[in-house]
Protein backbone atom coordinates (compact mmCIF):
# COMPACT_ATOMS: atom_id res chain seq x y z
CA UNK A 1 0.00 0.00 0.00
CA UNK A 2 2.91 2.60 0.55
CA UNK A 3 4.47 1.66 -2.88
CA UNK A 4 1.54 2.66 -4.61
CA UNK A 5 1.01 5.97 -2.55
CA UNK A 6 4.24 7.13 -3.36
CA UNK A 7 3.88 6.15 -7.07
CA UNK A 8 0.35 8.10 -7.30
CA UNK A 9 2.13 11.06 -5.50
CA UNK A 10 5.15 11.27 -7.68
CA UNK A 11 2.74 11.20 -10.93
CA UNK A 12 -0.24 13.34 -9.66
CA UNK A 13 -2.14 15.89 -11.30
CA UNK A 14 -1.44 17.96 -8.10
CA UNK A 15 2.76 17.82 -8.88
CA UNK A 16 2.42 18.86 -12.16
CA UNK A 17 0.27 21.85 -10.72
CA UNK A 18 2.74 22.90 -8.22
CA UNK A 19 5.41 22.52 -10.78
CA UNK A 20 4.29 24.40 -13.86
CA UNK A 21 2.79 27.26 -11.11
CA UNK A 22 -1.17 26.78 -11.71
CA UNK A 23 -4.79 26.58 -10.13
CA UNK A 24 -6.66 23.72 -10.65
CA UNK A 25 -9.08 25.96 -12.96
CA UNK A 26 -6.15 26.23 -15.01
CA UNK A 27 -5.23 22.98 -15.41
CA UNK A 28 -8.99 21.70 -16.14
CA UNK A 29 -8.81 24.35 -18.63
CA UNK A 30 -5.94 22.74 -20.24
CA UNK A 31 -7.31 19.69 -20.36
CA UNK A 32 -10.21 20.82 -21.91
CA UNK A 33 -8.34 22.89 -24.67
CA UNK A 34 -5.63 19.60 -25.20
CA UNK A 35 -9.53 17.80 -25.71
CA UNK A 36 -10.51 19.77 -28.08
CA UNK A 37 -7.24 19.93 -30.03
CA UNK A 38 -6.83 16.91 -30.34
CA UNK A 39 -10.15 15.52 -31.56
CA UNK A 40 -9.38 18.37 -34.33
CA UNK A 41 -5.92 17.43 -35.29
CA UNK A 42 -6.33 13.79 -34.56
CA UNK A 43 -3.52 13.89 -32.05
CA UNK A 44 -2.17 12.69 -28.78
CA UNK A 45 -4.37 14.30 -25.71
CA UNK A 46 -1.56 14.12 -23.61
CA UNK A 47 0.92 15.56 -26.10
CA UNK A 48 -1.52 18.45 -26.67
CA UNK A 49 -1.44 18.99 -22.69
CA UNK A 50 1.60 19.13 -22.32
CA UNK A 51 2.42 21.41 -25.25
CA UNK A 52 0.24 23.81 -23.68
CA UNK A 53 1.92 23.97 -20.44
CA UNK A 54 5.27 24.03 -21.96
CA UNK A 55 4.80 26.60 -24.73
CA UNK A 56 3.82 29.00 -21.68
CA UNK A 57 4.88 32.31 -21.75
CA UNK A 58 6.52 32.19 -18.12
CA UNK A 59 7.26 28.56 -18.80
CA UNK A 60 9.63 29.44 -22.02
CA UNK A 61 11.41 32.06 -20.20
CA UNK A 62 12.38 29.82 -17.53
CA UNK A 63 13.43 27.03 -19.57
CA UNK A 64 15.10 29.56 -21.71
CA UNK A 65 17.12 30.47 -18.88
CA UNK A 66 16.03 33.62 -18.73
CA UNK A 67 14.93 33.61 -15.22
CA UNK A 68 16.19 31.26 -12.28
CA UNK A 69 12.23 30.23 -11.73
CA UNK A 70 9.06 30.08 -13.01
CA UNK A 71 7.70 31.82 -10.13
CA UNK A 72 10.24 34.78 -11.66
CA UNK A 73 9.34 34.70 -14.91
CA UNK A 74 5.92 34.87 -13.99
CA UNK A 75 6.58 38.48 -12.11
CA UNK A 76 8.82 39.13 -15.10
CA UNK A 77 6.15 39.24 -17.20
CA UNK A 78 3.07 40.84 -15.30
CA UNK A 79 5.56 43.55 -14.49
CA UNK A 80 5.81 44.22 -17.91
CA UNK A 81 9.78 43.24 -18.20
CA UNK A 82 9.36 40.85 -21.11
CA UNK A 83 8.54 41.66 -25.12
CA UNK A 84 6.94 38.85 -27.25
CA UNK A 85 7.57 39.99 -31.43
CA UNK A 86 8.54 43.18 -30.14
CA UNK A 87 5.08 43.99 -28.47
CA UNK A 88 5.12 44.57 -24.78
CA UNK A 89 3.41 42.30 -22.74
CA UNK A 90 1.76 41.23 -19.11
CA UNK A 91 0.05 37.85 -19.52
CA UNK A 92 2.19 34.95 -18.18
CA UNK A 93 -0.36 32.51 -19.61
CA UNK A 94 0.07 33.40 -23.35
CA UNK A 95 0.76 30.48 -25.72
CA UNK A 96 3.86 31.36 -27.81
CA UNK A 97 3.90 29.53 -31.18
CA UNK A 98 6.43 28.57 -33.12
CA UNK A 99 8.87 31.18 -34.32
CA UNK A 100 7.39 33.79 -31.89
CA UNK A 101 10.54 35.72 -30.42
CA UNK A 102 11.03 36.54 -26.75
CA UNK A 103 13.34 39.30 -24.93
CA UNK A 104 13.60 40.62 -21.65
CA UNK A 105 13.38 44.45 -21.84
CA UNK A 106 15.63 44.62 -18.67
CA UNK A 107 19.40 42.57 -19.77
CA UNK A 108 20.01 42.91 -15.50
CA UNK A 109 17.25 40.52 -14.96
CA UNK A 110 18.44 37.63 -16.69
CA UNK A 111 20.35 35.01 -14.43
CA UNK A 112 24.31 35.30 -14.75
CA UNK A 113 24.69 31.52 -15.59
CA UNK A 114 21.97 28.63 -16.80
CA UNK A 115 21.35 25.92 -14.63
CA UNK A 116 20.60 23.67 -17.07
CA UNK A 117 20.46 22.94 -20.61
CA UNK A 118 18.18 24.53 -22.77
CA UNK A 119 16.10 22.28 -24.67
CA UNK A 120 16.49 21.58 -28.30
CA UNK A 121 12.99 23.55 -29.29
CA UNK A 122 14.39 27.02 -27.54
CA UNK A 123 16.85 28.76 -29.30
CA UNK A 124 18.38 31.10 -27.23
CA UNK A 125 20.62 34.58 -28.10
CA UNK A 126 21.72 36.76 -25.00
CA UNK A 127 18.52 37.98 -23.51
CA UNK A 128 16.29 36.85 -25.73
CA UNK A 129 15.37 33.63 -26.96
CA UNK A 130 12.99 32.13 -30.19
CA UNK A 131 10.70 28.83 -30.46
CA UNK A 132 12.45 27.10 -32.96
CA UNK A 133 9.84 24.30 -33.44
CA UNK A 134 6.74 22.85 -31.27
CA UNK A 135 8.28 20.82 -28.54
CA UNK A 136 7.84 16.64 -28.73
CA UNK A 137 7.14 13.79 -25.63
CA UNK A 138 10.97 13.66 -25.64
CA UNK A 139 11.44 17.35 -25.17
CA UNK A 140 9.33 17.82 -22.52
CA UNK A 141 10.18 14.80 -19.42
CA UNK A 142 9.46 15.88 -16.43
CA UNK A 143 8.64 13.03 -14.82
CA UNK A 144 5.66 13.78 -15.86
CA UNK A 145 2.71 11.03 -16.76
CA UNK A 146 0.39 12.58 -18.79
CA UNK A 147 -1.66 9.97 -19.12
CA UNK A 148 -2.43 9.61 -15.61
CA UNK A 149 -3.47 13.58 -15.43
CA UNK A 150 -5.89 13.02 -18.70
CA UNK A 151 -7.17 10.49 -16.87
CA UNK A 152 -7.69 12.32 -13.87
CA UNK A 153 -9.55 15.63 -15.34
CA UNK A 154 -11.61 12.94 -17.65
CA UNK A 155 -13.99 12.00 -15.27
Amino acid sequence: MQKLRKTFQKQSPGRSRRMYGLRERNMVAAYKESDRRSKIKGTDKGLEFLRILELRLDNVIYLAGLAPSRAAARQFVTHGHVKVNGKKTNIPSLEVKEGDSIELKTAKLAPSEKLFATPAWIETKGESCKVASLPIRDDIDEGIKENLIIEFYSR
